[in-house]
Parts: structure tokens; C-alpha cells; sequence
């Protein structure tokens, strides 16, 4: 979804949960770390959907807090700030959790335009068209109307096919895809907090290391990953968002050269010998998907699976067959 948006230079703000799902918390696992750190690099809006997804109406006000405190301890944790918007999880949140949720001063967020994709798996091609109808429907169109459109990034559909079609569709009516703070008008400094009250933003190490430091072990460079893709196996050029590689987009223009080298890369990446284990494949999950329960090609977006959309156009053959 990241190198979707990347494609259209539009922003998103991400939702994200703590620990459900069984995916271990965010900040322990490396690929939830590296992908949120990834997400705030390239402009996104980072916001609290509570630590494990639980109803807030029906909780008790303990409970309330520590849903919330223990995921703005996870997100400090990777950040180094956390949030000021959340979202409910099933857009339940009553009275007694709109006070707790102020008392922590947070804005409660919320959408007007269901593209309902979560129900609609089977089907996706539904979930495009509520997106359409009302897109269609909004007063003002691009030049003065505004959605909050809400979407589920867990689900494949989700983010290999609708993301492609939300966003092309709304290039081509003219309309711009922007984070909630700022479709909402208020300023950057405004989404995060640091642990003291203030709001603030993403801290960089004080002394980052240059071509002779420590070398990238999970494809991320520079401030994000404080490590030089010079002699990496995902590559020995590093990106202008902080990704070791080896292609044009990771060693021509705005790549950062105190993180590995720049201009023609001698060669490709290697075929990584660890077979992937949780679905990622390539500098997503540093793994390859021959030999994988979740299939053998990986995917222009790095998860391993045996479908057309893996294994055809984009498939990536470095991490996986492809046909």
C-alpha cells in the first residue's frame, strides 16, 4: 500500500492497533516497526486505533486507559511521539468513552464515506463501487468537497485491489488524497505528542552512520533503520524514504549517499536463502517465497502467495518463482 501511495504522491493517515491479530506488538516485531516508522517518513498520519481492538462503549474506564496508554507506549516506542487522533474500534464509543478520550485528549475520529470492504472479500468490486457513489455524490466535487473514506488494510482485497482503485479514481476526477489532520485543517505538529505533553515530531539520531556504520540486515537505511546498505544483500543503495536496494528508484535521484552508494548499482540484490514464515517476501519481510506455506511468488508488494496477482505482473522472480 506504502509504494501505492508513493506512485501517487498521496497521503493517508493509518489506524493502528497494538497487539490483536495475533501479529505480536508492534513494537517487538520488526516488520510492524520498520513499516510504521516507513509510514511517517513518507508524510503519512500515524493515529491510535486502541491496543486490541476492543468495543470502548462497553469496557470499563480502566480498561479505556489502558487500551490507550498501552498502544501510545508502543507507538512512543517506535516514534518517539504519539498520537492525538484514534479511532473506536467499531465506531463504538458512548458517552462515558467520549470523556475518557477527552480527559487523554484525544480527537475521536470517525468517517462519512463506508467503502464497507471488510464485508465485501468476495466480492471486492462492491466495496469499489460504494467508493464511486459517493465520491460521486459529494457536494462541492474536487474543488470544494472533502470524505474521510475509511478502508481495511488487513485484508488483501483490501490493499492490492482497492487502494489501486481509490487512488486512480480520485486522481481522475481531481481530487487530492491527504492525511485526516490535514483534510481536517489542522497542522502536523498537532497529530503527535511526546511523552512530556508537548507535541513535536519524529526524533533523528544524533549521530547517524555514514558508508562505514553498521550494515542494513532488514533493508532499512538511514534515519530510519541507522544502518548503511553498503554491502547489504537487499542492495547497496539507499532511498531517498530509507529502503536498501538496487533499482533506479533506490540509487538515482534524492538517494541518500552518506547511507550507501549511489548513481549504477554494480548489480542486483541476491536471492535471500530464508524462506518466509509470515507472508512477507522481499525488502518488505527479507525473505523468499520459494518453498513458502503462503506460496511461492512474491508479489510487487512483498507478501508470497499463488495467485495472478502475485505471481504475474510486478512479481518480484529475486524472491519467488514467477510466470
Amino acid at each position: 500500500m506504502l509504494d501505492q501511495f508513493a506512485a501517487y504522491g498521496f497521503k493517508a493517515t493509518f489506524f493502528v492497533t497494538g497487539i490483536n491479530n495475533n501479529k505480536g506488538a508492534i513494537d517487538s516485531t520488526a516488520s510492524w516497526f520498520n513499516v510504521i516508522r516507513r509510514m511517517v517518513s513518507e508524510g503519512h498520519q500515524v493515529a491510535s486505533h486502541t491496543w486490541s481492538h476492543q468495543d470502548l462503549s462497553v469496557i470499563t474506564e480502566a480498561q479505556r486507559y489502558d487500551q490507550m496508554v498501552k498502544n501510545e507506549m508502543a507507538i512512543r516506542n517506535i516514534l518517539g511521539k504519539y498520537p492525538t487522533y484514534m479511532r473506536p474500534p467499531y465506531s463504538s464509543c458512548n458517552e462515558a468513552c467520549q470523556a475518557t478520550m477527552k480527559s487523554l485528549g484525544y480527537v475521536i475520529s470517525y468517517f462519512d464515506l463506508d467503502t464497507d470492504d471488510y464485508n465485501q472479500l468476495s466480492n471486492i468490486q462492491v466495496a469499489k463501487d460504494n467508493f464511486k457513489r459517493v465520491l460521486d455524490a459529494t457536494e462541492g466535487g474536487p474543488s470544494s468537497g472533502d470524505r474521510l473514506a475509511i478502508a481495511h488494510d488487513i485484508h488483501e482485497a483490501t490493499a492490492l485491489s482497492l487502494t489501486g482503485y481509490m487512488l486512480e479514481y480520485l486522481r481522475s476526477k481531481g481530487y487530492r488524497g491527504v492525511t485526516m489532520g490535514e483534510c481536517m485543517g489542522e497542522p502536523e505538529a498537532n497529530w503527535y505528542r511526546t511523552s512530556a505533553g508537548e507535541t513535536g515530531t519524529t526524533p533523528t539520531p544524533t549521530n547517524p552512520p555514514t558508508n562505514g556504520g553498521k550494515v542494513s540486515t532488514d533493508g532499512t537505511c538511514g534515519t530510519q533503520g541507522g544502518t548503511t546498505c553498503a554491502g547489504s544483500t537487499f542492495g547497496n543503495c539507499c532511498s531517498q524514504y530509507g529502503w536498501c536496494g538496487s533499482s533506479a528508484d533506490h540509487c538515482g535521484a534524492s538517494c541518500n549517499s552518506g547511507f550507501g552508494t549511489c548513481g549504477s548499482s554494480t548489480s542486483p540484490a541476491p536471492a535471500p536463502v530464508k524462506v518466509s514464515t509470515d507472508g512477507t517476501c522481499g525488502s518488505q519481510g527479507g525473505a523468499t517465497c520459494r518453498g513458502s506455506a503462503f506460496g511461492n511468488c512474491c508479489s510487487q508488494y512483498g507478501w508470497c502467495g499463488s495467485s495472478s496477482g502475485h505471481c504475474g505482473a510486478g512479481c518480484s522472480s529475486g524472491f519467488g518463482t514467477c510466470t
